[in-house]
């Protein structure tokens, strides 16, 4: 049940955690270091004697009391007491532009948020879906595309009292089909469709804050182009 639900208030909450509300005392039993073994049913060499050292029961007590402290004095919280799972996502966006001579292009994939489920020992996995859409001009022709492509996202987070991070890699799952219409002048509107199939991996090491940021600037290919990749950490609803 946690400690969010039977307990409406600061008084209850401090009441469970220094005498169970006048039933089993367990957190001064947790604090004997015995395992709350019956004396009465095992031998006293049997039952061990090891007192938590970090922390001892006017410790807790102290702790329960600043948590309360931090809402103001009065105990804030419901039946989940926080203990849904939390859904984790990064959130990816690029934007491509080409200048040089007579030909300018830009070519942007909205935000996509890629869920990410993570593992007991801290891996995670997830796939998502990008939809690029792309306009431009060269000399006196004009042109519009749409390319799409699935890719897959895999790394390992780190989270311990001494360090935290996480890495992580964007790997294209599937070819890139880019369907184009280009209009000029003189040979009037052409459509085509082309696939590429090369595959491209891309890693990233975050610190793992939610909110966390990250601007990759990918190499040029042909000159007067930039490729832009925006990463962002985010907790999903």
């Amino acid at each position: 049940g946690g400690i969010c639900g039977p307990w409406p208030d600061a008084k209850a909450v401090l009441d469970h955690f220094t005498r169970d509300e006048g039933k089993d005392n367990f957190t001064g039993t947790a604090f004997n270091g015995d395992r709350g073994l019956d004396r009465d049913q095992y031998p006293e060499e049997d039952i061990p004697s090891q007192p938590p050292g970090h922390i001892d029961a006017a410790g807790l007590i102290a702790l329960v009391k600043e948590w309360i402290a931090t809402t103001g004095g009065e105990f804030k919280g419901d039946k989940s007491c926080g203990c849904e799972p939390a859904h984790y996502a990064i959130r990816m966006s690029v934007l491509n532009q080409t200048n040089t001579g007579f030909v300018h292009r830009t070519s942007v994939m909205p935000p996509v948020d890629v869920p990410i489920k993570f593992e007991d020992d801290g891996t995670f996995s997830g796939d998502g879906t990008a939809n690029f859409q792309a306009a431009g001009t060269a000399v006196r022709c004009s042109g519009q595309s749409a390319s799409s492509l699935t890719f897959h996202v895999s790394g390992q987070a780190i989270e311990t009292s001494e360090a935290q991070s996480i890495h992580f890699e964007f790997g294209n799952s599937s070819p890139t089909v880019t369907n184009s219409s280009v209009e000029c002048p003189v040979i009037g509107e052409v459509d085509t469709q082309n696939t590429t199939e090369n595959k491209t991996v891309l890693p990233f090491d975050f610190k793992g804050d939610v909110g966390e940021v990250s601007d990759y600037h990918m190499p040029a290919t042909i000159p007067g182009h930039t490729s832009t990749m925006h990463l962002e950490i985010v907790k999903q609803e």
